[in-house]
C-alpha cells in the first residue's frame, strides 16, 4: 500500500512539475509578446508619419487657377535631416496603324520647390505657375496637329514620385516613397525612377507643341 502510494506520489510530483515548466514556458511567452507589441506601439507613436498632396490652387472667390502645388507633410513624430526629391514623369502613349510607342519626359512641373530640414507639419512644398493650363495646352495642340495623320490614339499620362530621407529620434535613418499620392516600396519607386534615368529636367518652353508632333511622327515611321 505505502508502495502504491509513493508511486502516485511521485506521479503526482512529475505532473506538477511538468505544470509549473508549462506555466513558466506560457509567462515567459506572454511576456516577451506584450513586451514585443508595446516596443511597435512605442516606435509608432515616435515615428513620423509622411503624406503628399497635390492640389490646384483657387482665387479667394473659388475660381480654379489653372495652378498645381504639392506639398509632402510630417503629421507624425519629428524629424532631423529632412530631405526629399520629386520627380514629374510625362509619359506619352501613342499609336498609328496598331503600332504602338511611348514618350518619357522628365518635366520641370513644379518649378519652385522649398524644403524644411527638420520637424513636423508641412516639410516639402512646390508650386509651377499655370502648369495645368500649360499641360493642357501642349496636349490639344499636339493632338490637333496629330490628327491629320489618323492616329488610332495619343494619350498624355502625368506621374509625380518622391524620396524622402530622415533621421528619427535615435538617429536612424529613414525612408518614405510616393507615387502621386499613394505610399509604395522603395521597389515601385525605383522601378519609376529607372524610366527617368540619365533624361534631363526639360522645361515647358522646351516642350512645343510642333516639335513634340514631329518626334511622334518620326518614330512612327521607324521600323
Amino acid at each position: 500500500m505505502e508502495e502504491e502510494n509513493s508511486k502516485i506520489t511521485s506521479k503526482f510530483n512529475i505532473v506538477a512539475t511538468c505544470a509549473q515548466i508549462l506555466l513558466a514556458l506560457a509567462t515567459i511567452y506572454f511576456t516577451y509578446t506584450i513586451s514585443e507589441k508595446q516596443n511597435r506601439i512605442s516606435k509608432l507613436e515616435y515615428s513620423p508619419l509622411f503624406v503628399l498632396d497635390k492640389d490646384q490652387l483657387y482665387t479667394k472667390d473659388f475660381i480654379p487657377t489653372g495652378t498645381d502645388k504639392i506639398k509632402i507633410t510630417n503629421e507624425g513624430y519629428a524629424v532631423n535631416n529632412y530631405s526629399s526629391g520629386v520627380d514629374s514623369i510625362l509619359t506619352i502613349y501613342y499609336s498609328f496603324n496598331h503600332q504602338s510607342k511611348i514618350l518619357i519626359y522628365n518635366l520641370d512641373y513644379f518649378s519652385v520647390m522649398s524644403h524644411k530640414s527638420g520637424g513636423k507639419g508641412e516639410m516639402t512644398s512646390g508650386i509651377g505657375e499655370n502648369n495645368i493650363k500649360k499641360l493642357l495646352e501642349i496636349k490639344t495642340k499636339t493632338k490637333s496637329i496629330l490628327d491629320n495623320y489618323h492616329p488610332d490614339y495619343i494619350n498624355f499620362e502625368l506621374k509625380h514620385i518622391a524620396k524622402v530621407t530622415y533621421t528619427n529620434i535615435e538617429m536612424d535613418e529613414g525612408h518614405a516613397y510616393f507615387s502621386d499620392a499613394n505610399v509604395v516600396n522603395q521597389e515601385d519607386y525605383a522601378k519609376l525612377k529607372q524610366t527617368i534615368k540619365n533624361k534631363e529636367v526639360i522645361s515647358f518652353g522646351q516642350l512645343q507643341p510642333e516639335n513634340l508632333a514631329k518626334i511622334i511622327i518620326e518614330n512612327i515611321s521607324q521600323k
